[in-house]
């Protein structure tokens, strides 16, 4: 599948890659699924490999104008995410206005320089709201 392809998130949806389900975010936190779980991959026969990173929300709030989202998509050599991560993509959300249905932003390629991967939501703000639909890695050819 050509680059384009990803770009408009066609076709490149996989369970087996998502790093966060559908969940509110008002405060930083990592991806989880919808029972709370945090999530990660482990990628270790994949490091180095190029990867694309999706999101698809839902609802962002700007009500007071000072909030701030940043995604991030961290590895690390342990699947605690406890020391030594590195952040492989940052993503800072440049939207205005609140979404009702869903929307897609494509958050970009990385090759992770360690064994496991997971998404980190970095929020900041008076009122800080950012509903997730879904986050996921697709492999890029």
């Amino acid at each position: 599948m050509a680059f384009q392809n990803y770009i408009r998130g066609a076709n490149n949806y996989d369970a087996a890659y998502v790093l966060a389900d559908t969940q509110s975010v008002t405060a930083d936190v990592g991806g989880k699924d919808s029972g709370g779980t945090a999530i990660y991959l482990d990628l270790d026969d994949y490091q180095n490999a190029e990867w694309v990173a999706h999101l698809r929300y839902t609802a962002v709030d700007f009500t007071t104008g000072d909030e701030l989202y940043t995604i991030k998509i961290e590895s690390s050599d342990s699947s605690t995410f406890a020391s030594g991560n590195v952040v492989e993509k940052s993503f800072d959300m440049g939207i205005a206005a609140t979404g009702s249905t869903a929307t897609y932003l494509l958050i970009g390629g990385f090759s992770p320089r360690k064994r496991y991967v997971r998404v980190y939501f970095d929020v900041t703000g008076t009122t800080p709201i950012l509903t997730v639909d879904k986050v996921w890695i697709s492999p890029r050819d």
